[in-house]
């Protein structure tokens, strides 16, 4: 939970694998840094995500900080294809492959405040060409760094603007 995730991001280890170093020690400023952040999560009510600078979504990586909500959806479940929705996506992929060849598929990810189910859907779909849109500057400038972070600059198109008037430009 929260705590876990509290004491893998300020001693800098592995969130999935820190179960391996539950009987560690602490030294005592890792100590401290563990109990601020859980002080500041007490006071502000913020949540975790924004306090850390980080969340994870269908274990990948993502920025976070005021600018958007933290990232969670039950889409990431679609676009990673990890669990029953499989059957699904490769239905819906096998009938993409008997599609007549064409341009690449398009996605559309909109209102996507941090990005990251573009990022998901641009890693899912290799050859699909992705636009994230969101009326805030504030969120796509969140979503610029999480496009960068995962090196998707080429793939994911940012467009700001309200719903699909943000599309006009594309």
């Amino acid at each position: 939970g929260e705590a876990t995730w509290i004491a893998a991001n300020r001693l800098a280890l592995p969130f999935d694998r820190i179960d391996a170093l539950l009987d560690a020690a602490l030294l005592d400023d890792e100590i401290t840094a563990i109990l601020d952040v859980v002080d500041a999560r007490c006071a502000s009510r913020r949540p975790l995500g924004h306090l850390l600078g980080e969340a994870w979504l269908q274990g990948r990586r993502f920025l976070c900080d005021g600018r958007a909500l933290v990232p969670r959806s039950l889409l990431a479940e679609l676009l990673v294809g990890d669990d029953a929705l499989d059957d699904a996506i490769l239905l819906c992929e096998d009938l993409a492959a008997e599609a007549p060849a064409g341009p690449a598929p398009s996605i559309l990810d909109l209102c996507t405040g941090g990005g990251s189910l573009a990022v998901l859907a641009a890693q899912r779909w290799p050859l699909a060409r992705i636009a994230a849109a969101d009326a805030s500057a504030d969120a796509l400038g969140l979503a610029r760094e999480n496009v960068g972070l995962h090196r998707l600059a080429d793939r994911i198109g940012l467009h700001q603007g309200d719903l699909f008037e943000a599309l006009a430009d594309a």
